[in-house]
């Protein structure tokens, strides 16, 4: 049996009361686990593995889909962001993208736990779309795919008005043979305070939707390429 802790970052219906549930976890990474009876009345493991649950779980060992969830006992939960349409968006849309690119059982040090900052960032923020922006920022570094922002990533000089997915943005002089989007100076301004602000500077930080619409994008793209399964 092993012993850990991990968020739900999606859920699925298997058979009549069970699911199958997708836990990231620190030291074992994305887990795919079946959860028998999860859906009975008198289920012990009931609320802990809700969608946006952080939990304590014991497994049967094995692989993939072969492991089994023994017991859950809930540590916190975030389902309270499912309230707000903005917020549940944001959230959904991160864990997407990971449940979809990260392989079973390989772990990625710090992920969850950046995850975990962003849902409780997220839970008390007036400005989520600042909030969605640094998350992207963030598990791309953690990742090894962050774009560059305040800078050209061919050159390392000053940006111009262009925003490549081979790196981030670019200065004019280096945009030949890259496929770019152009982008306002105000854009521009907008990524380079995404890339120097922490967490804390999120509620002055202001984010114009083209800057997270090209993260949103690099950050599907990107991860994907990088952390293709198996």
């Amino acid at each position: 049996m092993v012993k850990t802790s991990g968020l739900v970052i999606r859920k699925n219906r298997f058979g009549d009361s069970s699911d199958i549930v997708h836990l990231l976890t620190e030291a074992y990474g994305l887990l795919t686990l079946r959860a028998l009876g999860r859906r009975r009345p008198k289920s012990r493991l009931g609320g802990a593995l809700e969608l946006l649950s952080y939990s304590s779980v014991v497994l049967y060992e094995g692989r993939g889909e072969n492991w089994q969830i023994r017991e859950a006992r809930l540590i916190r939960s975030y389902g309270s962001l499912a309230r707000d349409a903005a917020r549940f968006t944001a959230v959904g849309k991160v864990l997407r993208v990971l449940d979809s690119a990260l392989p079973v059982g390989a772990p990625a040090e710090g992920l969850l736990l950046t995850l975990l900052d962003f849902l409780s960032v997220m839970e008390k923020t007036g400005n989520p779309d600042a909030v969605h922006a640094l998350a992207l920022v963030r598990i791309m570094r953690i990742l090894g795919v962050e774009p560059s922002l305040g800078s050209c990533f061919s050159c390392g000089g000053r940006p111009g008005t262009a925003f490549s997915h081979d790196g981030g943005v670019l200065c004019e002089k280096c945009e030949k043979g890259f496929k770019i989007a152009r982008v306002s100076e105000r854009t521009m301004r907008s990524l380079a305070s995404i890339e120097r602000a922490g967490w804390e500077d999120s509620e002055s930080l202001m984010v114009d939707n083209a800057a997270l619409r090209l993260l949103e994008g690099f950050f599907a793209e990107r991860v994907r390429g990088s952390c293709e399964k198996p």
